[in-house]
């Protein structure tokens, strides 16, 4: 688990923010922190199927998950992240959550 995603799956905002800012400027692939964003989304649900977390959680978690997405756009200056490039091998595309 990436630090990112710890601290998504912790639900922790600034932290979240501070490490996406951190990797931008580092040159981090927009798409990457996404699917990490993803990920973290993913853990969020794990923890409340195993009844660690409440629905206030995951409801807290879709709303971060926005954050974050903002935060990656801005940040990167893309608009449309699906237009970034794909080819980093480490990105999973296919990890969602399904929240309804």
């Amino acid at each position: 688990m990436s630090t990112f995603e710890k601290f998504f799956a912790d639900l922790d905002e600034k932290l979240s923010i501070k490490e996406i800012k951190k990797r931008i400027e580092n040159g981090e692939n927009p798409q990457k922190l996404l699917a990490e964003a993803r990920k973290g989304l993913r853990i969020v649900g794990e923890r409340f199927e195993m009844k660690q977390y409440a629905l206030i959680e995951l409801e807290m978690a879709e709303e971060l998950f926005r954050i974050c997405e903002t935060s990656i756009k801005t940040l990167s200056g893309k608009k449309d992240l699906s237009l970034l490039d794909k080819s980093d091998e480490e990105i999973e595309y296919s990890d969602t959550i399904d929240l309804g």
